[in-house]
Formats: C-alpha cells, structure tokens, sequence
C-alpha cells in the first residue's frame, strides 16, 4: 500500500474541512457585523430625530407664531439677504435674521471704539497716562481700556516706521515685528471686550505710564512683575517693597503663578510687550 498517498489524501481533505469551517465562520462574521451595523445606522437615525425633535424649543414655536413670512422677508430685505434666503424654512429664516441683528450690533460696536480711538490717537493729551487712572482704576477703567490699544498701536507703528539698519538687521527686525503684531493681537482683543483682569491691566498701564515717561528700566522692571504674576503700581503709588508685597498679597489670597505660564497665548502677548518696550527704548536712544 503506498503509504504517502493515502497520507495526502488525508492531508488534502482535513485542509478542505479546515476552509470550509472558516468559510462558515467567516460568513457568519460578516453576517453579524451587518446587523450589528444596520443596528448602529438605525439608533444613530432614532438619535438624530430625537436631537432634531429637541432642538425645536417652545420659543422657536412661539417665533414662528408670533411672525408671518411677509415680516421675515422684508427684514431680511433690509440686510440683502432675501434673495440668498428663499429657500429657507421659516424657523430658519428666524434663525439666520437673529445672527444677522446680532451681528450687526457687534459690528456698530466696533466700528464705535475704532471712531473713539481715532479720536484719542489726534490728540497726544488725550491719550496720556495719568497716575490717578491707575490709582482710581473702577473710575478710569473704560478709558485705560481705549489708551492701552491706541498707545500699543502707535508704538508698533513707530518701530515698523524705524526699521532702517542695514539688511540683515533689518530683516531680522521685520521678522520680529510681524510676530509682535500675529502674537499682540490677543491682548488687543482683550482690551477691546474688556476681559482683561484688574491685575493685569494695572501693570500694562504701568509699563505703558513709564514708556511714556522714558524711564525703561521702570518699564522693563513693570513687565517682569506683569510676567511673573505680581502687579506692577508705579513708584510713590503704592509700597512696593518685599515686605509689603507679601504681606499684602496673604491678606488678598493671592497665588503665586506666573502670568506668562497661564496659556501659550498670554506667554505670546506678554512676550510682546517686552520687545515692544526693546524697541520704543532703541527708537528714542537713536532719535
């Protein structure tokens, strides 16, 4: 008996079981998954008309009772909208006529502290620093808030308009102005919706106060303390000495952390108010 084919043989037929169980299993798997996905498919479908149902507020309801088409057409008309919006439902004709008025009011509300710091930047008197808007910051707060944005402006405007050295150090000096103006952006905004803390406006107006004054190693001195989380008053408006400061910081529970180390785009501002006073202190040494 020839041994070896018999052996093949077997071989041959355990290999055809072998695949055709793997066969079975594998449809069995693809069977599964199937349901299991047109399962997923119907609870994400179920989950959507639910999010949908929900999302239609009793106040949208009282909307679309409370306007007729004709009123949200001739709104919409009013912003140019009408044609582009035809084809909108009525809840989301309401919908879109509520961003527009909201954004309209924001935009009127820009275009009212851009008029108010032209006005600051003509005249050089309205836009210096006095000791009292530090000391009484509740009453000047509104005003330091159009100051700080117009005195960082000129100061960036007077160093692009001072960038005369030669070659290198002048594309050196471009690189660094335009990554003051990407990174100094964040504290403009700041200053604009008025979100700045107390503490940090306080030291910006120092280091701002002492620019104007000339005095930059008071500024530089100013910016480490903005840096460092400490409020920089100037000198003769308050104690400023170790003592003092300890003392008084236990008495307001105040932390130790850095201000430069609170998020990357506060490290940036921050970082661009120290190259901003390296650079007002170069253009009044060469003047």
């Amino acid at each position: 008996m020839d041994f070896s084919s018999v052996i093949s043989s077997e071989i041959s037929k355990k290999r055809k079981s072998l695949s055709s169980r793997k066969s079975k299993r594998s449809k069995n798997r693809d069977e599964s998954d199937n349901k299991q996905l047109e399962n997923d498919i119907q609870i994400d479908k179920t989950a959507e008309i639910r999010e949908h149902k929900d999302s239609f507020t009793n106040n949208d309801k009282e909307l679309l009772n409370s306007i007729t088409d004709a009123q949200l057409n001739e709104k919409l008309a009013e912003f140019d909208k009408l044609t582009q919006e035809e084809n909108l439902t009525k809840l989301e004709k309401i919908k879109k006529l509520q961003f527009l008025v909201k954004q309209r009011a924001k935009n009127e509300k820009y275009k009212t502290i851009i008029e108010k710091e032209a006005e600051f930047s003509k005249d050089p008197a309205k836009k210096t620093i006095d000791l009292n808007y530090i000391t009484e910051i509740d009453t000047y707060r509104d005003k330091l808030y159009v100051i700080l944005r117009v005195c960082i402006k000129d100061m960036i405007r007077n160093w692009e308009d001072s960038i005369n050295y030669s070659e290198y150090q002048t594309a050196v000096q471009k690189k660094l102005l335009h990554e003051t103006k990407r990174d100094i952006v964040k504290l403009l905004y700041k200053l604009r919706s008025h979100k700045l803390n107390d503490d940090m406006l306080t030291s910006l107006t120092t280091i701002v106060f002492y620019l104007q004054s000339h005095d930059f190693r008071r500024a530089n001195e100013s910016y480490m303390k903005l840096s460092i989380g400490n409020v920089a008053w100037p000198i003769g408006v308050q104690n400023v000495g170790i003592h003092a400061r300890s003392a008084s910081s236990k008495i307001a529970g105040a932390t130790k952390a850095a201000n430069i180390m609170v998020d990357d785009k506060t490290r940036r501002w921050i970082t661009a108010i120290k190259r901003i006073i390296t650079a007002t202190e170069r253009i009044h040494k060469n003047s």
